[in-house]
């Protein structure tokens, strides 16, 4: 299976990607970003993060992240993580080639 990376554009994103990976870029599941729906509705296209890419440490920082930002317990993100997925909006990143 192929490594597909892209690179955080986005200045504030990028900063929160450098703290919990330690890079500003990362693997995704593919090359070929999805099309999603916003909580409020908007449909944009996003890729996914590779979750079997990262450390224990790269994640139990992500779920600190993902919990704190969006109110939700650290056992719940991280029970819902591989389920639901973590989405990388393609404005706010680059496909690596």
């Amino acid at each position: 299976m192929p490594d597909h990376s892209i690179e955080i554009t986005d200045e504030e994103r990028a900063k929160i990607f450098s703290e919990i990976f330690g890079t500003t870029t990362v693997k995704v599941t593919s090359p070929t970003p999805q099309e999603i729906t916003l909580p409020e509705g908007k449909t944009v296209k996003a890729f996914y993060l590779d979750l079997s890419q990262i450390t224990p440490e790269q994640r139990k920082k992500l779920v600190s992240y993902l919990a704190n930002t969006f109110n939700f317990s650290e056992k719940d993100v991280d029970e819902k993580l591989e389920e639901i997925g973590v989405p990388i909006l393609d404005e706010n990143c680059v496909l690596k080639e």
